[in-house]
């Protein structure tokens, strides 16, 4: 069972790859991505940059939202 979700989320990764689609939780993922680049200096350019960010929908339930926003 675990082989076979492996195998179906790598194809669907690649299909989207593909097709040039991102979901919500790509989303999510790359953005956490591009914020720990560079050990972190990029958070630390926007941290720097604004006082406050206002989010909308937050899921504190959500490890990827959680550290997208600490």
């Amino acid at each position: 069972m675990v082989q076979t979700t492996r195998r179906f989320t790598q194809a669907f990764a690649a299909r989207k790859r593909d097709d040039g689609v991102l979901d919500f939780d790509d989303m999510e993922h790359f953005a956490l991505e591009i914020l720990q680049a560079k050990g972190g200096q990029v958070a630390d350019l926007y941290r720097d940059k604004f006082m406050e960010i206002m989010v909308d929908e937050f899921q504190d339930s959500n490890d990827v939202q959680n550290q997208l926003v600490m």
